[in-house]
């Protein structure tokens, strides 16, 4: 019993010191910001390129794709629980990516929220359930 009990605190320490090390909004702008203008093959500049480098923009399609395929398994296995709904039931990375960066650029005022309630609340928007 007190193994578990143990373990049940050990575990909720690791999730909430796990929260408080994750990156936010502003993070999340400019990691998907930097991977759309490389999709858009758009020439990095000398301040960017410094700043964030391509890896960087690897996290936010990391950070994409878990959360769709997160979606995708509600789907599947909850029966039509999806967070949200995509069209023809599938988006790309960078789909998705353009969509974070236009709602983070017309909400300013949740870019302190953690990146993954950040990218849920934009594809819920974006692709409502009916």
């Amino acid at each position: 019993m007190k193994k578990n009990v143990f373990v049940s605190i050990v575990a909720w320490l690791l999730l909430l010191a796990n929260l408080a090390l994750a990156d936010d909004g502003n993070d999340l702008l400019a990691q998907c910001s930097l991977a759309v203008n490389i999709m858009d093959g758009k020439k990095m500049t000398a301040d960017m390129q410094g700043s964030i480098d391509a890896g960087n923009s690897m996290y936010c399609f990391g950070l994409l794709q878990g959360i769709i395929s997160l979606n995708k398994l509600y789907e599947v296995s909850l029966r039509n629980k999806a967070l949200f709904c995509t069209p023809n039931s599938d988006i790309t990375n960078g789909e998705a990516a353009r969509v974070v960066v236009k709602y983070l650029d017309e909400h300013p005022e949740v870019l302190h929220e953690p990146d993954f309630a950040v990218v849920i609340n934009a594809l819920v928007k974006a692709y409502p359930c009916k």
